[in-house]
């Protein structure tokens, strides 16, 4: 019998993240015991451009104006599910179904991408290094959903592929919000970034990557600082602010090790992303 035919869900990234090349059996959190659902196949594309060399504090030259060519490195992600397929007719069905479906689409990315940060979150640790980010299909060169014999994918390679592109509800998002504003403004020493801004955003990358008990150490002390924080003349604000008033006995109980299920955790962040992207909108 020939390789399994499996569906794969693939990025492209303009870094290597310090991920050694090779492949990573997955299995569930915890699941040691249990049989892979997947394997992570990490790839060096060869296509670094003016690579520059080591630098040495002894001898450094002065560049020309014109001679510092960028540098790319490029990593290939890979990640096959342990679902085969009967033959390629049923995987051809199958991603034919998915284009049809923009929400299974979504979640065949959303799913690749939390193994791939599982990743990237052990090398973080692993290297003690807090500059190891996760990654986002937003920010990805490519995106691809599809399928391929199992050999072939260990390689890269695949059958066929959708190329996803970015989400159009996202863009919208950050056109409303009008970062290049704020930028400007906290570059010029108008603006500043809250405290609970930046939890806010750690508890979200957290959940998305299924770190659910770090994403409710982040969401309390998000909540915390607030409720702390000015307040905005809005009925909508003060209705949000009172129900993270009225849970956040909770999700404080929760940071220290009391259960609070996914649902309830992400209602109350989206309600706290929901205060805050007002706040931005609204110029506050």
């Amino acid at each position: 019998m020939g390789a399994p035919i499996l569906p794969f869900v693939q990025l492209d990234l303009t870094s290597r993240y310090g991920l050694a090349v090779g492949r990573y059996p997955v299995r569930p959190p915890g699941g040691a015991d249990g049989e892979p659902i997947g394997v992570l196949v990490v790839e060096a594309l060869d296509a670094p451009i003016g690579r520059p060399q080591r630098r040495r504090r002894a001898r450094q030259k002065p560049l020309e104006a014109d001679g510092a060519a960028p540098s790319v490195e490029i990593s290939r992600l890979t990640v096959a599910w342990a679902r085969p397929f009967e033959e390629e007719l049923d995987a051809g069905a199958w991603l034919a179904g998915v284009e049809k479906d923009p929400e299974a689409l979504d979640r065949e990315v959303a799913d690749g991408v939390r193994v791939i940060n599982r990743a990237l979150h052990a090398q973080r640790a692993a290297a003690q290094d807090s500059f190891v980010p996760d990654v986002s299909p937003e920010r990805a060169l490519a995106v691809r959903v599809g399928y391929g014999n199992g050999d072939a994918l260990a390689g890269g390679e695949f059958s066929k592929a959708l190329e996803v592109p970015p989400s159009e509800k996202r863009e919208r998002r950050v056109d409303a919000l009008r970062p290049q504003e704020r930028v400007a403004r906290a570059l010029g020493g108008h603006d500043s970034v809250s405290a609970h801004e930046t939890h806010l955003l750690r508890a979200r990358a957290d959940f998305d990557a299924g770190r659910l008990r770090e994403a409710v150490v982040e969401l309390d002390a998000a909540v915390r600082a607030l409720a702390a924080a000015p307040r905005s003349p809005s009925v909508e604000e003060d209705e949000d602010l009172a129900t993270l008033e009225g849970e956040s006995q909770a999700l404080a109980q929760a940071a220290h090790g009391k259960t609070m299920t996914e649902d309830e955790l992400e209602r109350m962040l989206r309600v706290a992303e929901r205060v805050v992207r007002r706040r931005r909108i609204l110029g506050g």
